[in-house]
Parts: structure tokens; C-alpha cells; sequence
């Protein structure tokens, strides 16, 4: 199964996992890391590549991160070709995380590619960001 990795500052990608977890129940092969204030470069980029070691697998790995350009983002760049056991694994990398996309790429999983549902979220960015007063047709 494809497994899929929130990388985010501070809490933010245990928090995605939190209300993941309240609205389809727990999931496996999800997780987690956070850049806490008091991570070095160095301590952050160790967390990264060793839990994208753990997890990768034939599968595939799926990698959230909150902000393109940021220290979550460059990292988990910086680590998404590095060899595992003598080959590259295959692990893809969005930024922009939200709840509606990772709701829907955990629901994908086992119909769709790794590279089916990176394809599929990338086309849905501007379904989960919405107008909610033109939505609800409320005045104002």
C-alpha cells in the first residue's frame, strides 16, 4: 500500500493526522513529522530521510508538505532521490497540503498509482479552496 507522509512546521501535520483520524478513523501507512522550533537543519533533514527509509516501499510513498520553499519542502526534496538499499525510490512530493486533498489520496490508495493520485490531487487544488459567502449565496 502506497504509504503517505506529512512533513510541516511545528504541529501542523500532526493536526492534519488528528482530524484525518476523526473523519475516516485511523489510517495505516500515514504519518507524520514536524520542524520544531528547536530543530537544527541538520537534526530536521536526519527525521526526514529516516523516516522516508522506514516507509518507502513498492508501492510508493506520497509526501505532503505545507509551504513550497520552505524548510519542510527543501528537505524533503533534498531527500526524495537518495537511494534506499541501492536503488531510488519511488516517492513524489506536493506542496500545499490540505485536508480535502489528503482525504481524497488516502481514499485512492489501492485503485490509483502513486503517480494516478499525485496527478489526481494536483488537479483538484482549486476544488478545495472556496468562495464560502458565494458558495452559500450570502449577502454582504
Amino acid at each position: 500500500m502506497m504509504q503517505v507522509l506529512i512533513v510541516t512546521h511545528a504541529n501542523m501535520a500532526a493536526g492534519i493526522v488528528s482530524s484525518v483520524d476523526l473523519i475516516m478513523g485511523p489510517q495505516e501507512g500515514l504519518y507524520s513529522i514536524g520542524l520544531a522550533a528547536d530543530d537544527s537543519f541538520e537534526s530536521f533533514n536526519e527525521k526526514v530521510r529516516n523516516k522516508l527509509a522506514e516507509i518507502v516501499c513498492d508501492d510508493g510513498v506520497l509526501v505532503f508538505v505545507d509551504l513550497y520553499g520552505g524548510t519542510p519542502c527543501n528537505v524533503t526534496a533534498a531527500n526524495i532521490n537518495r537511494e534506499v538499499d541501492g536503488k531510488t525510490p519511488n516517492i513524489e512530493c506536493l506542496s500545499g497540503v490540505n485536508l480535502p486533498m489528503l482525504i481524497e489520496a488516502l481514499g485512492m490508495r489501492g485503485a490509483m498509482s502513486l503517480q494516478e493520485i499525485k496527478e489526481h490531487c494536483m488537479g483538484m487544488i482549486a476544488d478545495t479552496c472556496k468562495d464560502i459567502k458565494a458558495e452559500f449565496n450570502l449577502a454582504g
